[in-house]
């Protein structure tokens, strides 16, 4: 077949899954590469790589990759406080640090693009590096007045505003995050929220220019929670509220969708997607930001636990239900593009600079797909061990950011199954297999941690998983090394 009638083949695959969910059901986007990865955020990596943001245990950790999965660096430390609160979502700074990473109430920090911890901004990075954050200055034992405050690149402190005559200090001392739009704005509120706080008539939210000079004030019992491409959005008796830029109400969704918990912006079509949570599962929307209008909600009985926006306007939604987890990409005018699953929860997506999706799954997977190129599912599943020499000592921690330990069975199958493994040593009885996996249709990857108490020596990698509903099993000789 010639290059050009190959293209044309591809073309009207993907085209037709775009109308068709059945056929997108039936169809993925090529997996270029599967790789042991930190699990958790993605972001943009250094040199056109990707950097994956977690918590392996007790420790933060930040690792970045080249696209061929090969590791740069990796950032892991254990915060300096032991009951430690508080958290925010890791961003990447215009300066190109990685943060906040850790716990923002006690030890808190930023990873630099040569993988170095550098000094933390649990607000916003001014395009001089400097760093406008919500804090307070004591006022006696319980009480702080809250304020805005400057600090510039070199670490001094240029300005601090604050809130005359307002006594207040959030629980455990985890400062609200200041947020900006799109347009330079900053916001920031203050005050606890929750129906009967004692204060709540004085909670406020506050908008600030580039430079942290107040430009308005506003009381209101509402949380802010990301920049609007004008505005800001927060969080206000359970709901979720755009507020204009001058703080002004512009919508408010119902109650019964909950408050956000993340968001991604697409601006350049006046909307964004919105994860909310209403005591049930987390649900995704997307939302106009003029409006307030919903164009899409993912299905029912599905959580939401990752989103975000590519650059055509495609939207990638992480779901989850009794177990199975999925992404799904939704074309702007609402149609599905693909589906394709992991055994694990998504927790991180992204859409690289060359159109390519990585997706972070809770297994410590990351993977890479081509969405430009669709496949059909096998017609006969098939299993490979990226390595049968395989060093013990592998908790999750160490395979992670450790990858030659540990192995990852890698599986093309041509429908959902139930997987479970078991190593037997050679000349031992066999134990009972392993904990249940959820693998789904597809190419997708499973970790294989050898642990420290293993057996050292030549043993047996046995699998067990369902192939249409036929019981099969695939025995991988290995060797355990210390």
């Amino acid at each position: 077949m010639s290059r050009l009638l190959t293209r044309m083949v591809l073309a009207g695959i993907v085209a037709a899954a775009a109308t068709s969910p059945a056929l997108a059901a039936r169809t993925q986007p090529r997996t270029v590469a599967e790789w042991p990865a930190v699990s958790g955020w993605v972001l943009p990596g250094p040199a056109g790589g990707v950097v994956s943001v977690g918590t392996i245990s007790y420790d933060y950790a930040v690792a970045a990759y080249r696209l061929d999965g090969r590791r740069r660096w990796a950032n892991v430390r254990n915060p300096d406080c032991g009951n430690c609160d508080g958290g925010q979502l890791p961003k990447l700074r215009p300066d190109g640090r990685y943060g906040p990473i850790g716990p923002t109430g006690d030890d808190y920090w930023a990873v630099s693009p040569a993988g170095k911890r550098v000094a933390g901004c649990t607000g916003v990075v001014t395009a001089d590096n400097g760093c406008l954050f919500a804090t307070g200055t004591r006022a006696n034992l319980f009480d702080s007045i809250p304020a805005l405050v400057r600090r510039e690149a070199d670490g001094t402190i240029s300005r601090t505003t604050p809130e005359d005559g307002f006594l207040w200090t959030p629980e455990s001392d985890d400062w609200p995050e200041a947020v900006p739009d799109e347009n330079g704005r900053v916001y920031a509120s203050y005050g606890d929220t929750y129906t009967g706080a004692p204060d709540r008539d004085q909670a406020r939210v506050v908008a600030y220019d580039a430079s942290g000079q107040p430009i308005i004030r506003r009381t209101t019992p509402a949380y802010v929670v990301a920049g609007l491409a004008s505005g800001v959005l927060a969080n206000r008796d359970n709901a979720a509220v755009a507020l204009n830029d001058d703080l002004t109400d512009r919508w408010t969704l119902p109650v019964s969708f909950g408050h956000a918990v993340e968001v991604a912006l697409d601006s350049s079509r006046d909307r964004m997607v919105v994860r909310m949570r209403a005591g049930g599962p987390t649900r995704a929307r997307i939302v106009n930001q003029s409006t307030g209008a919903v164009e899409w909600t993912s299905p029912t009985g599905f959580s939401s636990s990752a989103i975000a926006v590519g650059a055509s306007g495609t939207v990638y939604v992480a779901l989850t239900r009794n177990g199975r987890s999925h992404v799904r990409a939704i074309a702007p005018d609402g149609t599905l593009e693909w589906v394709v699953g992991s055994a694990g929860e998504q927790v991180g997506i992204l859409e690289h600079a060359n159109g390519d999706v990585l997706i972070s799954s809770e297994t410590g997977i990351m993977t890479r797909l081509d969405p430009s190129r669709l496949v059909r599912l096998p017609a006969r599943g098939t299993l490979a061990l990226t390595r049968r020499t395989i060093r013990r000592g592998c908790a999750y921690a160490e395979c992670e950011i450790l990858p030659g330990r540990g192995a990852v069975l890698k599986l093309n199958l041509p429908s959902t199954s139930r997987l479970r493994y078991r190593i037997v040593p050679d000349g031992t009885r066999p134990p009972r297999f392993g904990t249940l996996v959820r693998v789904p249709s597809g190419r997708s990857a499973v970790r294989i941690p050898v642990w420290a108490t293993q057996q050292v020596g030549p043993s047996l990698l046995q699998v067990r998983w369902s192939d249409r509903g036929r019981a099969r099993t695939r025995d991988f000789p290995i060797v355990i090394r210390k």
